[in-house]
């Protein structure tokens, strides 16, 4: 009797764990197979991550609105104790056309920062909200929707560099036509990239999209990103591989910084499934670089921005915000044509500044003289200008040395004490970013 008993509580503990399992399946294949496929019913009610967003122009539950944010930010990279926002794009998603339209903006753009108030580069809002950590993906979504004029951000996707690295590597690698030569090459890397279609690793890709040594700089890297991640997207869709993209992002979700919830994810990934090459459009808003100060900005073009968001989202906007005085008459940067026209310029301004501190050199000279003519008389040839031309040669030596280092950020915002170990570097790199007009936008129209 005992034994029955036991038997049957056996058979009721076994009977209740396999029908909690089945429910528990049931509800994952429901959640992440049945509804996932259905993604307008995913994203029906839209998360606003900040209560001050005033939605001007709000979008149907046709579609969703998504930052994705491309952070400076790597394992070998422990300098910063903050990171920016190297790639920022602004991407609609529409689930009734099946359609993706995206608008890049520029790292140096120009721009207000959400709550500060401050203008600085687009990149800094990041920071200036304190990180992955606090709100920086808030004060970065922002900052970029009063730039688009008040358009909404209801979704943010960041990542790190290893996280392209890591992506690509567990796809097999990935075929792409390589447009410039990329030369790098540090106690990392060695990494020689020939034009040509040709297969990429994880590492070669990501130092290809992070590219900015072109005449065009930062904009020319856009449009190569565009046409990377349009053929990345061509090849995961050919081999169905598209639909493991949630499982390799749950394997390096570390990597990954987002406020969408795997199930958003897993429908993206089926709706990303069900679109071609053709349905994606990306854009660039439309501007001039700079230089202020000695630091290279880009000037968006506030009409252009106008005219890109009505001919791409159907949407008349009216953009709050006014360039300051002190910005709007700065002389555009001048444009360095090829490498040994940049070197040139490079060897006069070093040459102009060793004369201007010679000069001053001889000036202090002559009126420690005339103040005490009992001082030792001192070596007509002034010995500190020999100091000066060598640390302007070794200078010179640096910057040619560190052509093929990593792109970097140059900025004077809260980070200029971060970057005081790569000024060298990064001051000329901005100032090569040239006179040069976006017309990208204007060609793909």
């Amino acid at each position: 009797m005992e034994k029955a008993r036991k038997k049957k509580i056996m058979i009721s503990i076994i009977a209740s764990i396999l029908i909690i399992c089945i429910a528990v399946c049931g509800y994952i294949y429901k959640v992440f197979v049945i509804d996932a496929k259905h993604i307008e019913r995913v994203f029906t009610k839209k998360s606003q991550v900040s209560k001050n967003s005033s939605l001007k122009y709000p979008f149907d539950d046709n579609s969703v609105n998504i930052l994705i944010v491309g952070l400076d930010k790597a394992s070998n990279r422990t300098v910063y104790d903050m990171h920016r926002t190297d790639t920022i794009l602004f991407i609609n998603i529409n689930f009734k056309d099946k359609k993706v339209k995206g608008i890049s903006i520029p790292r140096d753009t120009l721009t207000q920062i959400y709550k500060v108030e401050k203008w600085d580069k687009i990149n800094s809002a990041f920071g200036y909200g304190g990180g992955e950590k606090k709100e920086g993906f808030i004060y970065t979504m922002e900052t970029v929707s009063k730039l688009l004029g008040g358009m909404p951000v209801d979704y943010y996707v960041g990542f790190d560099l290893d996280a392209i690295r890591k992506v690509v590597n567990i796809l097999g690698g990935v075929y792409v036509n390589v447009e410039v030569p990329v030369r790098v090459k540090t106690k990392w890397v060695d990494i020689d990239l020939k034009p040509g279609y040709q297969k990429l690793n994880g590492i070669e890709t990501l130092y290809y999209a992070l590219w900015r040594k072109t005449p065009g700089g930062d904009i020319d890297r856009i449009r190569r990103d565009k046409e990377l991640i349009l053929s990345v997207f061509q090849q995961l869709k050919e081999s169905n591989k598209i639909i493991k993209l949630p499982e390799i992002y749950w394997k390096i979700r570390k990597h990954f910084f987002t406020n969408l919830s795997l199930q958003q994810i897993t429908s993206l990934a089926y709706f990303a499934q069900s679109i071609n090459k053709e349905d994606m459009v990306f854009e660039s808003i439309p501007g001039t670089y700079f230089n202020y100060a000695g630091v290279s900005y880009w000037k968006p073009d506030y009409e252009g921005i106008k005219k890109l968001v009505k001919d791409l989202l159907g949407y008349d906007i009216e953009i709050d915000l006014q360039l300051p005085e002190r910005f709007k008459y700065v002389p555009r940067i001048v444009k360095h044509k090829n490498t040994n026209s940049s070197k040139k310029t490079i060897n006069q301004n070093l040459q102009t500044t060793n004369q201007e501190n010679q000069k001053k050199t001889e000036e202090q000279t002559q009126q420690s003289s005339s103040i005490d003519n009992s001082l030792p008389a001192q070596n007509s040839e002034n010995p500190s200008t020999g100091d000066t031309t060598a640390k302007v040669q070794q200078s010179s030596q640096v910057l040619e040395g560190q052509q093929t280092l990593p792109p970097t950020n140059s900025q004077r915002s809260l980070y200029e004490n971060q970057d005081q170990n790569s000024s060298v570097q990064s001051g000329f790199s901005s100032s090569a970013a040239s006179d040069v007009n976006s017309d990208v936008y204007s060609q793909g129209r």
